[in-house]
């Protein structure tokens, strides 16, 4: 896993793609609200179809009037201009809710980052430690059954073996639970069999 994380991962963490969403809708919002405020072509009158006989014959034709019918509020009591800036207010909230998102992303990112490292680091040690401990245990086992320890020596090594294994589980799990908290800032999917001993 990396040491630092590319800004545009954070853009699949949750809270920033939904308020992500609410800024581009604020910012459609302006747009409805500056075309209310535009006249609008009525193209229902464009085409007018006419019936006409022909004199003395039995045939008919068809003449099109061609027109259009524009209409639009001439004064509307600063109605329209308030709804602009009111659209425009909404807009410059939801930005800022944005980057209030994106600061808090950035920092559960790099408290994510950090507790990876430390877990990793201490699962590394605890791996170290678990050997080492082993080793005691064997050789403490070898000399009680020669007679060249006591009993007492012994336990105390399985004591410690038993730490050491505990240290390690412990390190392990906090690995894990790190690496889900990363995935879970950035976006990412956790898929059920993923082996997360590869990714630490």
């Amino acid at each position: 896993m990396p040491e630092d994380i590319d800004a545009t991962a954070l853009m699949n963490h949750p809270g920033v793609r939904a308020a992500e969403y609410d800024a581009k809708a604020a910012w459609a919002d302006i747009k409805v609200a500056k075309a209310e405020r535009l006249p609008k072509l009525d193209l229902s009158a464009l085409l007018s179809g006419q019936w006409i006989r022909a004199a003395g014959t039995t045939l008919d034709f068809t003449t099109w009037a061609l027109g259009a019918t524009v209409s639009g509020i001439l004064f509307d009591g600063g109605r329209g201009a308030a709804t602009v800036d009111a659209s425009k207010a909404r807009y410059r909230g939801a930005l800022a809710v944005l980057e209030e998102v994106l600061r808090t992303a950035l920092q559960e990112a790099q408290d994510a980052l950090a507790a990876q490292q430390s877990a990793k680091e201490r699962y590394e040690a605890s791996t170290i430690a678990l050997k080492a401990a082993q080793f005691s245990f064997t050789a403490h086992e070898a000399l009680w059954k020669n007679g060249s320890t006591s009993l007492l020596e012994l336990e105390d090594s399985r004591r410690q073996l038993l730490t050491a294994q505990i240290n390690l589980i412990t390190a392990k799990r906090d690995c894990s639970t790190a690496w889900i908290a990363l995935h879970r800032v950035l976006g990412k999917p956790i898929h059920t069999g993923t082996k997360i001993d590869e990714e630490i």
